[in-house]
């Protein structure tokens, strides 16, 4: 941002102006206690780093990654299936009696629902 601001106030002040060019170099030395402070490292990028991009990075941590990453994608993912598969299992498991009936219920209403999706869909 600075340096884009001091070359166009360099071709400001050499091309539009009309200073002689030997006013200027003369200016830049006579004022050299500027040019020293001017040269110094500002650390810049530091203050940068800190405030902005530190703060980028751990919304990008905590929001992306915490929530999207290990929420939404583990639920829907594997891990979400096989809680679901558990989860349902158990409830089969509590309506199990153990008569043949009962069995025999569960088999032929699955069968008809596969033959529901698969056959009549497809």
């Amino acid at each position: 941002m600075f340096s884009i601001v001091g070359s166009v106030l360099s071709l400001i002040l050499i091309n539009c102006i009309f200073i002689d060019k030997n006013s200027v170099l003369n200016l830049k030395l006579a004022n050299i206690s500027v040019y020293k402070f001017l040269n110094k490292k500002w650390y810049v990028d530091q203050l940068v780093n800190e405030l902005i991009v530190l703060k980028i990075i751990t919304f990008g941590y905590n929001f992306t990654f915490q929530l999207i990453d290990k929420g939404f994608i583990e639920k829907l993912g594997p891990t979400g299936v096989v809680s679901f598969i558990f989860r349902v299992s158990g409830n089969f498991i509590s309506v199990n009696t153990g008569f043949i009936y009962n069995s025999l219920f569960v088999i032929i209403f699955f069968t008809f629902c596969y033959w529901l999706f698969f056959v009549a869909f497809f």
